[in-house]
């Protein structure tokens, strides 16, 4: 959480970090495509860039979180990728 954190504080490592979260999303679509998604490629990779953004975010901020409340968001987190990943499938 702390590198992802310090990683914003300038314009080319947020750059690094979007470049980061949209190869894991161009990877993922691929293995999806490859295990028979029909899926267009570009709908995959645009909304698996959203999740990985976003669960990162969230996870970034359960990591900080007193543990109740870290618990709360990893639970929250879980719910999210499961929801969202089913309607891009």
């Amino acid at each position: 959480a702390q590198i992802r954190a310090a990683m914003r504080t300038s314009p080319q490592l947020q750059a690094l970090e979007r470049e980061s979260d949209f190869r894991i999303a161009q990877l993922l679509a691929q293995f999806l495509q490859a295990r028979g998604s029909r899926t267009r490629r570009a709908r995959l990779e645009t909304g698996l860039f959203v999740l990985a953004t976003s669960l990162g975010a969230v996870l970034d901020r359960a990591a900080v979180a007193d543990e109740d409340d870290g618990v709360a968001l990893v639970r929250e987190a879980k719910r999210m990728a499961y929801a969202y990943f089913q309607t891009l499938v």
